[in-house]
């Protein structure tokens, strides 16, 4: 699981970008897996810039389904950068994330 929570406006004006802070990562968890971190920011979800929180959800289930559970992540930490790959989990579900 994830927690998704719109990036401050101040957040957004020092370093010039949009993104959804993540505020939780459950342990064990494809995102844990994965290597995403509370504090991190979102930037994107494949190709597609995230928007709300809503919309970026719904965009990483329809993804999940498209793509039989692998996700494409684009994060900012610390000021840097880098992608991410989510993967279904070892038992063959397609995980926990939403």
């Amino acid at each position: 699981g994830l927690t998704l929570a719109p990036l401050p406006a101040a957040a957004k004006r020092a370093f010039g970008m949009t993104g959804l802070r993540i505020t939780a990562v459950a342990p064990g968890g494809r995102a844990a897996m994965a290597g995403l971190l509370p504090g991190d920011v979102l930037l994107a979800v494949g190709a597609r810039p995230v928007g709300s929180v809503e919309e970026t959800m719904r965009a990483i289930r329809d993804k999940q389904d498209r793509t039989g559970g692998v996700l494409a992540l684009r994060i900012a930490r610390e000021g840097e950068s880098t992608s991410f790959v989510a993967v279904p989990a070892p038992d063959g579900s397609a995980g926990d994330e939403g």
